[in-house]
């Protein structure tokens, strides 16, 4: 099997060259190249969806990718979500029905909040790659400012306030603080969209690139409060430790799609 790694920044490399150290722990020569030196294998591994040539290069050949990205639960820079052939929720993971890498998030589920002050929307960084196929502000602006007497604030994303013009009051309160006066929060596919979540807010969400898609509503309205505790045992599948990366645990896991 033919697997090749591509780094297109610095900080990449070092992302990337855990993954080849655990999969050279399992016999396969592995090493981080450039990107642009790209050449069809049974499965380009690259950090993030930005590599346009490589993804079309893999899918017109019917031919495999994986995508390293930050992970969902707990510190998000400690766990990294590993997905085939798409971002997030778009990916093909492989979880499995039990609850043993699920346990140590359970803490992090709060009871449902009854009510709230306002509908939050989470605003998201422009140019994302998990925007695509949405005109992200126009989306927004096109929200209600106001649903039967409750207003809807907009929480801009901490690294893109400054792209986003929308007549939606803004707040600025730690997400902590916004998730606890919060009725619900509409996002388009934003991980917050899962914080709320834990926090016992329900989600409205319009992307099927949610991690939490199944979880959540998708009309402005409608509430769903959706079993959690099955949430967070299938996507603690999805993510993995930089330990369990280097180790070659996790490619024992994914490998599992070529058995």
């Amino acid at each position: 099997m033919k697997i090749r790694i591509f780094a297109k920044l610095k900080h990449q490399t070092t992302y990337l060259e855990s993954f080849a150290q655990g999969l050279r722990a399992h016999g396969h020569d592995a090493t981080v190249e450039g990107h642009s030196g790209y050449q069809p294998c049974d499965l380009a591994v690259f950090w993030g969806h930005r590599f346009e040539s490589i993804i079309e290069g893999q899918r017109s050949r019917n031919l495999d990718y994986l995508v390293m990205e930050c992970g969902f639960l707990g510190d998000r820079l400690e766990h990294i979500g590993l997905g085939f052939n798409g971002l997030n929720g778009n990916a093909t993971f492989y979880p499995v029905d039990d609850d043993s890498r699920g346990r140590e998030f359970h803490d992090l589920i709060k009871p449902w909040q009854d009510d709230g002050d306002y509908y939050l929307i989470c605003g998201q960084v422009m140019g994302d790659a998990s925007l695509a196929g949405v005109d992200y502000v126009p989306w927004v602006q096109s929200l209600p400012r106001c649903v039967d007497g409750v207003p809807v604030l907009f929480r801009p994303h901490p690294k893109g306030a400054h792209h986003m013009v929308t007549a939606h009051p803004y707040t600025s309160a730690s997400l902590a603080d916004d998730l606890a006066g919060a009725r619900a929060v509409w996002t388009w596919n934003s991980n917050s969209g899962l914080d709320a979540l834990l926090a016992g807010v329900p989600v409205v969400a319009f992307d099927r690139g949610a991690m939490y898609w199944h979880e959540a509503a998708h009309t402005i309205g409608e509430t769903v409060k959706p079993d959690r505790v099955a949430m967070v045992n299938r996507i603690a599948w999805c993510q993995w430790t930089w330990d369990e990366i280097e180790r070659g645990i996790a490619w024992d896991h994914l490998k599992q799609r070529y058995e």
